[in-house]
């Protein structure tokens, strides 16, 4: 093969790579860093037996009401928490575009979802795929790290304006914590529900055939809701380590490492071919 080809081809297929990787839109990350609280939304994580000083085996109620950090990917990439994401409002850092992530996310994506509407000619249909697409495009560009031995969580978004990473990171940030403090919430409420029934059966089973034991089950159950209240405490749902950070740094794609990488390829395999007779003869022997 003349070696012209290799001084000329070389060359003009690394310049024809880097340049079409311009047309590529570049993508920036916004990263935040997140560690589980230790101090629990009921004072002393443990299984608290009902009636426990009177020895009666009433059952047991668990004062436990933290998510562990390990749980937050699984409600970051829930269907009903991708779905809150689409209508978060966002703006581009040049100023040229500011409303939902949807809108955000057809600019760029307009013509593909022109022709599931042709094909599927109805408007209703067409607008549930392109909520599915969309969603599934965010779930790809959200990226959840968790250290085990620090139990740090990293949580990154991907976005192709740094403006709108940052601000999407965020939006994660405050609803992860808003779906905590509700979880928190609601287990307090239901466990202090299931004391204050205990309570009231214990009282009435007392009040209609006074005994000493049902006397003792009672208090016990009374002093098990009160203590319960005592503990119930707000507790922030985790600590924010380093918030969303906005950063110029590109981080895809790489504009010189692609094309330098299919050149070598490239070089290799045509080399390879004009000497494949020998390739051939050192592979089998």
């Amino acid at each position: 093969m003349n070696k012209k080809f290799y001084w000329i081809g070389l060359p003009v297929c690394f310049i024809v790579l880097a340049g079409s990787t311009y047309l590529i839109p570049r993508t920036y990350e916004s990263t935040f860093t997140i560690a589980q609280e230790t101090e629990q939304a009921v004072e002393h994580n443990r299984v608290m037996t009902l009636n426990h000083p009177e020895n009666y085996d009433l059952g047991m109620v668990r004062t436990d009401n933290m998510l562990g950090a390990q749980a937050y990917e699984k409600i970051i990439q829930s269907d009903t928490f991708l779905r809150s994401l689409l209508d978060v409002n966002v703006c581009t850092l040049d100023g040229s575009f500011e409303g939902s992530y949807t809108d955000y996310y057809l600019k760029d994506n307009d013509k593909k979802y022109k022709k599931i509407q042709t094909i599927e000619n109805d408007h209703i249909h067409w607008k549930t795929i392109q909520q599915e697409q969309i969603k599934i495009a965010l779930a790809k560009s959200i990226q959840i790290t968790y250290d085990y031995e620090t139990e740090f969580v990293t949580i990154s978004c991907t976005a192709h304006d740094p403006l709108v990473a940052t601000m999407m990171a965020e939006s994660i940030k405050e609803r992860l914590r808003a779906h905590i403090e509700a979880y928190q919430q609601t287990k307090m409420e239901h466990t202090l529900a299931q004391l204050s029934a205990a309570t009231a059966q214990a009282e009435a089973d007392y009040q209609q055939k006074p005994t000493p034991e049902k006397e003792a089950i009672y208090k016990s159950f009374a002093r098990q809701e009160v203590v319960y209240k005592a503990q119930m405490v707000d507790s922030p749902a985790f600590a924010v380590l380093s918030a969303p950070s906005f950063s110029y740094r590109k981080v895809a794609p790489n504009r010189w490492k692609v094309p330098f990488l299919v050149t070598l390829l490239l070089g290799l395999g045509m080399l390879g071919w004009e000497h494949k007779k020998e390739v051939i003869r050192y592979l089998k022997a």
